[in-house]
């Protein structure tokens, strides 16, 4: 009889550490919001503090990786290693953005420093 009660104690505290799992993990995927909810949350945030806000199918999804956001994210002050936004820019255009700090030296969003983790973002 032992035995059975020492097999039964075991299994109840399998399902029990098995319904604490299951419920865990069920209370953590409600938590996060899927990526692209997420980055339309940041891109209202974000984009719309100064334009109204962008609907993805404005653009084809090259000119947005190659072109909306690599500018809209330098004027936000976060820059890939090397990318300069003043290159194509007469001296006298490039002074004038400078003083207007169109294109910041610090990033705006809390948390981006060096860009590669913001543009792995809008690689997909």
């Amino acid at each position: 009889m032992r035995k059975k009660t020492k097999v039964t104690t075991a299994l109840v505290i399998v399902i029990l550490v098995l319904i604490v799992w299951l419920a865990m993990r069920q209370s953590g995927a409600q938590q996060h919001e899927p990526a692209a909810e997420h980055g339309e949350a940041l891109a209202k945030k974000y984009c719309a503090s100064c334009h109204l806000y962008p609907e993805p199918q404005l653009l084809d999804k090259k000119t947005w990786r190659e072109g909306a956001l690599p500018n809209m994210a330098m004027r936000l002050g976060i820059r890939m290693p090397g990318q300069d936004p003043f290159k194509d820019m007469d001296t006298t255009d490039a002074r004038l953005v400078h003083a207007l700090n169109v294109y910041p030296e610090q990033p705006l969003i809390p948390g981006e420093g060096g860009g590669e983790g913001f543009r792995s973002r809008w690689r997909s």
